[in-house]
């Protein structure tokens, strides 16, 4: 009995290899849930808007709706791909310093003039920010 706890006093209880510090590890887990938190968020969003009634096309065109325009613009939303490459589209357009590869969503359903990224880079070069 004396003998194992002289052989557990003498070993020292370090671990072997590099310990991260503790603010480190506490970057990590907080940087990593926040990554994770994102992501279900946006997923919860993408979900809600795919379960409402109707689309973004037809709300968007509204009256002037037309078949062939319908189909034009579903395209150009990414509607008519499948909810998860719809969402990676939608989450890639998302993204700071992404190109749409159809337009801005936004400045198609203005219909007016200019793409929101430009409009944006504008106002904040002309504030400072």
């Amino acid at each position: 009995m004396t003998e194992t706890l002289e052989a557990t006093a003498a070993s020292p209880s370090k671990p072997k290899g590099r310990t991260s510090h503790p603010i480190r590890s506490l970057l990590v887990r907080r940087l990593l849930s926040g990554v994770v938190s994102v992501v279900v968020i946006s997923i919860v969003v993408y979900a809600a808007t795919l379960v409402l009634p109707g689309d973004a096309a037809t709300a968007i065109l509204g009256q002037q709706a037309t078949p062939q325009r319908l189909v034009e613009l579903r395209h150009q939303l990414h509607l008519d791909q499948s909810p998860i490459g719809g969402y990676f589209s939608w989450a890639k357009g998302a993204l700071p310093h992404s190109t749409a590869p159809e337009g801005d969503a936004i400045a198609i359903a203005n219909q007016s003039g200019p793409p929101t990224r430009e409009t944006l880079a504008q106002v904040r070069s002309s504030t400072g920010r």
